[in-house]
């Protein structure tokens, strides 16, 4: 029988694959059917191996038999709508959900640490809900909080383990493994401190140049200087420039490849950079090791910041265009995929006071309450006065189904966004608005919109906290607005209301290259 690219891959990753005895250990305990345990949480520092180890985990518990879901925390919005959709257990979600039909199941949830601020609702009210013969693993940077151990019941159902790094067994394994020369077993150790991503470089550098010389420096310079020598020396450009791409992108794949580089070789780069140690699978395709792409990234915007803005800006315009060309049924999901776009634009200059790239996962878009209208009218005294409060009464009394809100874990609004669409209403119903008066004028002096078309205007939206500074609530409010105006079915117009002076203004439409008659501000 052929065998496939799948095959493989699991054949070489259990042939490199050493140490982690103990966590391997209680997840075979986990699928024994006796077995008191329902949860194995497993941390430990950037590096470690984690993802690696559910990898080795995944086919052991396919060989004993159980259905095996994967869940990557880090490519899926920390909203408990959307997990709950991952899992099938939302209305109309696309993926079966989990049940209990006999045959044991396991579900891997990996860096955890993007739903951390979720922890109480993920323990609380998605675990008990799942069926009862599913064994879930979760792997992730940060202990569990001590609420699970103040739990009887869940201290009795669940293993916590911390992953560290090697031990100098393990590590002279893992080197046997690469078939790396006896000679610079010790060497190699004693530069990588037993850290399972620096092994692993190192590996890989000297498979390629067995007598590479190694400094004995600190963790931290150790692991760029291993970055730089396998993306740098003896590498051919176009691998260099997919380095790059992949240190911007949020995840790279042929297709993301091919188009922002403008190459045919998108299946090539992609295979190549599949096969390099730092390069972590995701959901849509591969990223790299948050260490290794915070020093690619550190090493684009000191040496070439031009470069950076040309391959920000060449990613922005891929996403936008997928998103455009592959329209989603579901606004929020669309402002997930604006947010992939706004990922690479997050050191841009003109947008770095602007957008804060939030990776912790600690809010979720929701429909307002009733309970929730005093507080947001409450916010929009304080920041914008009662002018503005009457305005947004006024819309809200004919169009509230454009008001959504960002809730914290907790529940509490923690802002809000209205988008209104200025071709349903009547000449009487904008004049009360002068600011959507003058820009119905403007757009009606490029000529007549198109019958049954939008003008669709982000009027409100703030973060109750900070208004509209730069913070982690305005990101996530511009990439929703973005996302539901961008995915209109019949848009013709669009425009977000800043409050800022005009040089901030500019020099932000300058940076997303905005022009004045497809987005006004």
């Amino acid at each position: 029988m052929t065998q496939t690219l799948s095959e493989r891959l699991q054949e070489v990753r259990a042939r490199r694959f050493v140490g982690r005895a103990r966590e391997t250990g209680q997840f075979r305990a986990l699928l024994d059917s006796s077995s008191p345990r329902a949860v194995q949480y497993v941390h430990g520092l950037g590096g470690t191996g984690k993802t690696t180890w559910i990898a080795h985990c995944a086919p052991q518990a396919q060989a004993a038999g159980c259905r095996v879901y994967w869940l990557d925390a880090r490519s899926i919005p920390a909203e408990p709508p959307q997990i709950m959709a991952a899992l099938g257990l939302a209305p109309g979600s696309p993926v079966p959900p989990p049940v209990d039909d006999g045959q044991p199941s396991v579900l891997f949830i990996d860096t955890f640490e993007f739903w951390q601020s979720l922890e109480g609702w993920v323990r609380d009210d998605l675990l008990p809900q799942l069926p009862a013969n599913l064994r879930i693993v979760i792997c992730g940077r940060r202990p569990p909080s001590p609420e699970w151990k103040l739990d009887p019941g869940w201290h009795e159902l669940m293993s916590v383990s911390q992953i560290g790094n090697f031990d100098e067994s393990e590590a002279k394994s893992y080197h046997g493994a690469r078939m790396i020369p006896q000679a610079r077993e010790g060497e190699a150790i004693r530069y990588s401190h037993g850290n399972p991503l620096a092994l692993a470089m190192v590996a890989d550098l000297l498979e390629r140049e067995p007598d590479a010389p190694l400094d004995h420096r600190v963790d931290r310079e150790t692991t760029r200087q291993l970055v730089e020598r396998l993306t740098r020396e003896g590498v051919k450009p176009e691998q260099r420039e997919a380095m790059q791409v992949a240190a911007v992108a949020l995840e790279v794949n042929e297709q993301l490849l091919s188009g922002v580089m403008r190459t045919r070789q998108g299946a090539e780069l992609a295979e190549w950079m599949a096969g390099l140690s730092f390069m972590l699978p995701g959901n849509n395709g591969l990223f790299p090791h948050d260490l290794v792409r915070e020093i690619l990234m550190a090493e684009l915007m000191s040496r070439h910041p031009a470069r950076y803005n040309e391959l920000a800006r060449r990613v922005f315009d891929y996403e936008i265009g997928q998103m455009m060309r592959h329209a989603a049924s579901d606004w929020r999901l669309a402002a997930a995929q604006v947010f992939n776009a706004v990922f690479a634009l997050r050191a841009s200059p003109g947008l770095d006071g602007f957008l804060v790239v939030n990776g912790g996962g600690e809010m979720y878009v929701d429909l307002p309450q009733p309970l929730d209208l005093p507080v947001i009218e409450a916010g929009i005294a304080r920041h914008q006065g009662q002018e503005s409060l009457a305005l947004f009464r006024h819309w809200m009394g004919l169009q509230p189904e454009g008001l959504v809100v960002l809730r914290s874990p907790s529940r509490e609004v923690l802002g809000f966004l209205m988008n209104l669409d200025l071709a349903r209403a009547t000449h009487e119903q904008r004049a009360v608005d002068p600011m959507m008066q003058d820009l119905w004028n403007l757009a009606a002096e490029r000529g007549p919109l198109p019958e049954d078309h939008a003008f669709v205007c982000s009027r409100f939206w703030m973060s109750l906290a900070e208004h509209q500074a730069s913070s982690p609530v305005a990101t996530t409010l511009s990439s929703l607005a973005l996302g539901h105006t961008i995915m209109h079915p019949r848009l013709a117009e669009m425009c977000m209301v800043l409050s800022c002076d005009a040089e901030y203004l500019a020099r932000f439409a300058r940076s997303l290259r905005i022009s004045a008659p497809t987005f006004l501000l």
